[in-house]
């Protein structure tokens, strides 16, 4: 279905091109200006519906991922994903650290979660890779612990950091903080996941010093 629409909004959106390109060559200058307006408002509308698209295509696959809800320990599940994370380079795998104070189990989706610690991975790293100098050992940190009754991993880096006006819209669908990466949907797909099981993700951060990312989840209770 996505493709079906996407299809003719590129059609559309050609035609936006068409008449930009007709209104610098064959219409008089008094007719151009209006004549682009309504390329340009044309062109927004089609980037709008892609949005739309891309909202219910991330919903969709939300929904397709698997459910089936198990033990998990944290960190089991975090170790792995750092083992497994398609690092650019050397010096960027060894920027991670891994920290158990205190190891936990909670109850959800294994694979959901692996792409909820991997999201916040590749994020600071990212936030690393946009710093003035190369990622020394330790820049990224992530942490397994218990907090206040609840199991929390904590990732960290000593990256560029959010700004502070930024802070409380990061996990709104298509927002981001990366001009020209990715979708701005990452985030929202944390904060869908981890709320599914009850739990919290907030960040803090202070401009230019980095930012901690924090998962609280529920405990299981009795777990061996």
């Amino acid at each position: 279905m996505a493709h079906e629409l996407r299809t003719p909004l590129a059609t559309v959106n050609l035609m936006g091109d068409v008449l930009r390109t007709l209104a610098r060559n064959d219409v008089p200058e008094g007719k151009r200006k209006k004549i682009d307006e309504l390329s340009t408002r044309l062109q927004n509308l089609v980037r709008s519906m892609n949005r739309q698209i891309d909202t219910q295509i991330s919903n969709a696959q939300l929904l397709r991922l698997p459910r089936e809800k198990s033990p998990v320990m944290a960190g089991d599940l975090v170790s792995e994903v750092i083992n497994n994370y398609p690092y650019r380079s050397t010096r960027e795998r060894d920027c991670v650290r891994l920290h158990i104070q205190e190891d936990f189990c909670f109850v959800a989706s294994r694979p959901l979660f692996m792409q909820v610690v991997a999201n916040l991975l590749k994020n600071a790293l990212h936030s690393l890779a946009s710093a003035s100098s190369a990622p020394n050992p330790g820049d990224l940190r992530i942490d397994v612990g218990i907090h206040r009754g609840k199991g929390r991993i904590a990732v960290s880096d000593d990256g560029v950091g959010i700004p502070t006006e930024q802070q409380s819209r990061i996990f709104e669908p298509f927002f981001s903080t990366q001009a020209g990466a990715g979708n701005g949907l990452g985030l929202t797909f944390c904060k869908n996941v981890v709320e599914s099981v009850n739990g919290t993700i907030s960040v803090h951060s202070v401009p230019t010093m980095g930012a901690v990312f924090m998962v609280d989840l529920p405990l299981q209770k009795d777990a061996h």
